[in-house]
Order: structure tokens, then sequence, then C-alpha cells
């Protein structure tokens, strides 16, 4: 048997324990932040300590309150206000927690605890095993490595189901067509949601261009889009000011040459115009504006979780990957190492809250190399080699579209006087000009160039008439 050392207690912080309960008492927000850590009551060393935090969990699963009276009332109920001191403990815990900006701290300070006493319970237990050899070498390795993994994340345990029951759940729930349609949503144009059957919750669905080529307009419109079904978005505007978003709707809905808000060039009948549209919203009222070009992906967890459980939530669009702080060291000449944990990150944030995450990324400079001659049918439709950053977003994106208008393609590529480009603008229906969405991947594969509209004054690509226009692997770009 193995030697315990004694009157050595096992690792606890008996003070960041008193200081994480205390913060969550006077300040209910802490408990985001808290809750991602310390997974369950056990974490905590002392007894009294459990049960105050199980309480304030159960309280704060039913969405309700986890303050002094609401906590003393459920112990009460529970019998359990005794065990831990009576209210009197409760006040000398709020009394003693001078912060509460600390709470991730400790909540780490107390993670670190449980873990240690987690390894020295576990290598106790298999060193005792090893000693009395009650098992092959090969299998009390497995026990070790079986350890050390359970100690390291054991929360996806905690969710591990039955394939028989989830079945019988999704049976459950596809037979039921308005839960089946709140499963996703949809964008503005028919032919492309016929083709990739919806942007679903939990997906990671990447919208992905060139500059000018309107992938900001497409991810705003498709926010405004939902919104006015009710959706309600968070939008992290990383490359623009807020003034910037609000001055882009207005220019959408008004049909208002965005440079002439920029230059006060607008007549007073435009000034009413634009007034009446600021005050007849239209879904913007459930759109969220965070500008801010200091934002990791933790902060987009923690104003996700605080955000959904207030208002609910059902998207995040992130304008763009590129431009988010990382929480990570790497290699300065190795960017995509940041962009790649920056992505990983958010596919499981979008799958935690159960939302449609919506980053914006940049194309690389092998787009440029893409052969553009309508008159021979060569488009320049954008391939997963046209991604920046890193391999991650085509690995991990579940949908990556691409806006194509195919005037401002044509256009930054200086053949503004050539043949193709005059004949191009000939084929605008009115101010609408040829564009597509690329299906640049989808969950099968790549997919179509979904033919489309683009209005340059509202800025939204729109239904017309036109035939989807399959990728094709080989096609001669």
């Amino acid at each position: 048997m193995t030697k315990k050392t004694k009157n050595i207690e096992p690792p606890q912080s008996v003070e960041a324990e008193q200081s994480v309960l205390g913060s969550l008492l006077k300040d209910g927000t802490v408990m985001d932040d808290v809750a991602t850590v310390l997974t369950s009551p056990d974490m905590f060393y002392v007894a009294k300590h459990q049960i105050i935090y199980n309480t304030m969990i159960k309280l704060y699963n039913r969405r309700e309150p986890h303050d002094l009276t609401t906590v003393a009332d459920e112990l009460v109920k529970t019998s359990d206000l005794e065990k831990i001191g009576g209210r009197l403990y409760l006040i000398d815990l709020i009394d003693g927690c001078a912060t509460t900006a600390n709470a991730a701290t400790y909540a780490n300070i107390i993670l670190e605890k449980y873990q240690y006493r987690r390894l020295i319970e576990g290598m106790s237990r298999l060193t005792d095993a090893s000693y009395n050899q009650e098992k092959p070498p090969d299998e009390l390795m497995n026990d070790i490595e079986g350890l050390l993994l359970k100690i390291k994340d054991n929360s996806n345990l905690d969710q591990a189901r039955k394939l028989s029951v989830l079945m019988m759940e999704a049976v459950e729930h596809l037979s039921d067509k308005e839960k089946v349609k709140a499963d996703f949503i949809t964008t503005r144009i028919d032919d492309l949601n016929k083709s990739i059957s919806g942007l679903f919750y939990g997906d990671l669905i990447v919208i992905a261009a060139p500059p000018s080529m309107g992938k900001t307009s497409f991810v705003l419109d498709l926010m405004l889009y939902n919104a006015a079904k009710g959706k309600k978005f968070l939008y992290f505007a990383l490359d623009e000011t807020s003034r910037a978003v609000a001055i882009r709707r207005l220019s959408s809905a008004t049909r208002i040459a965005a440079p002439r808000f920029w230059k006060g060039q607008l007549s007073d009948d435009e000034i009413i115009t634009i007034t009446k549209s600021a005050v007849m919203t239209s879904g913007e009222e459930n759109i969220t504006v965070i500008p801010s070009g200091d934002i990791t992906v933790m902060d987009i967890l923690s104003v996700g979780r605080r955000f959904k459980r207030k208002y609910g939530l059902d998207g995040i669009v992130i304008d763009f990957i590129q431009q988010l702080n990382h929480c990570i060291k790497y290699d300065a000449r190795r960017p995509d190492i940041a962009v790649e944990y920056n992505v990983r990150q958010l596919k499981k944030i979008g799958k935690e809250l159960n939302i449609v995450m919506l980053p914006v990324s940049q194309f690389s400079r092998e787009y440029s190399k893409l052969t553009i001659k309508p008159s021979k049918n060569l488009y320049g439709f954008p391939t997963l080699q046209s991604m920046a950053g890193s391999k991650a977003i085509e690995e991990e994106a579940n949908i990556i579209l691409s806006p194509h208008n195919l005037l401002t393609a044509l256009r930054m590529r200086g053949e503004r006087l050539t043949d193709e480009y005059r004949i191009e603008q000939g084929k605008r229906e009115g101010v609408y000009q040829r564009a597509w969405i690329c299906v640049v991947k989808d969950k099968l594969g790549p997919g179509p160039a979904v033919e489309c509209s683009f209005h340059p004054y509202s800025m939204q690509f729109v239904n017309n008439t036109s035939k989807i226009q399959p990728i094709q692997e080989d096609m001669p770009f």
C-alpha cells in the first residue's frame, strides 16, 4: 500500500471558494463566466460550499436570480440552510467579497485545486493497484491515460446519451414541422435556400469574398431578413464603427448612395426620408451591434451567453475573422495559427449556444489569378484555395458562401474599359447587376453558383429567374 503523508490536507483554497460564492451572490452576471469553469459543485472542497453552489446552479438553470434572498429561500426548501451556517454565512460571503472582477480568476484556482485532488486520488488508487499487481501493465497504463483525460475534460462525458434515446427524440422533433423550421434561418434568395437547405443552428457558416464584392452587405441583409421575422443577432463590427454600420443600413433602406451621407450632401427631403427610415424599423431592433477592434473569441462566448440568457439569440456575425484578437501565443510569422484557433473556438461556441455562427472572411491573393472572361463563360468563381488565413476555415466551416459581383470583379482588375466590361454593363436590368452567391463548400463538397441580382444602392442580393449554374471541379479558371 502507498504511504500517505499525515496531517497534510488535500490541495484547496477556501478563500477562493468564498470569493467566488460572494461574487455570485453580489452580481448574477458573473455566473456566465464561472459556470464555464466550475461545471460541478464537487469542484468545491468545502461541503457547505458545494451545497451553496449547487443551489445557485439550479436557480441559474431555471433562469431565476441567485442572490441572498433567493438562495436562502431555496436552501430552506431543501432543508439545507442550517447545514451551511444559516443566512448569516451567506451575508459573510457577500461582506467578504470586495470586488466581483476577479471571480473568473478565483474560479480557475478552484478548478486547479480540484484537478490536483483528482490526480492525487486517482494516482493513489492506481499506485496501489500497481503495488498489488492487480492488472497487467498495459491495462494499468490505459487506466492512467483514461484518468488524465477525465480530469482534463469530463464535460463531454456528462453529455453522453444512448443513441437509441437520441433517435426517438429526433423522430419526435421531426414530426413537428414548426419545430423543424425553427432549426435554421434562410436567405432572401430562394434558389440558394433550395441548394443549401438553410443555415442551421450549431453550424459554422463562413461568408468570404474579396474587398468590395458585397460580403458585408450580404451578411447584414441576411441578419435583417431574419430579424424581421423575430430572430435575434449579435453583430461584432470589428472593421467598422457603429456609425458606419448605421449609415450602411440607412443607405440600404433609402437607396441613397452611401458617399452622400459621408460628404454631407443630403438634401432636406433626403434628411426627412432617412429620418422616417430610422423610425420605421424592420427588424433592426433585433440586431445588437458591438463595435470593437479589441475582441477575442472568449469575449464573444461571454457576451453570447449573457445575451442568450437575457434576450434569446439566433446568430452571431463577426466581421471579419482575421481581425479577431488571439488568446494564444504563436509565432508572429504564422498568423494562420491564431486564425485556426479562433475558427475552431467559434465553431464550439456556435454548438454550445446552439446558434448560427457567421464569421466573415477575406480571400487570399490566389483569387486574383482566376480568369474572368464572361464571353467564354469564365466568371472567376472562387474555390476553397481562395480562402485566406488558414486551412482551418475550409476544414471547420459547414458551409462557405461567397458573394460574386461580376462588374465589381472586372472593375477591381482594372478592366473598366474592356469589351468584357461594356458587354456586362449592357446586361444590367436598370440598376440591378448580375451576381452570384457561390456555394464554395457545402456539407457534401463544393456546391453551385446561384445566379441572382445585386442592387448597388440597397446593397441587397435578391432573386432573379436564372437557373443554378453548377461549379465544376475542373472548370477552367
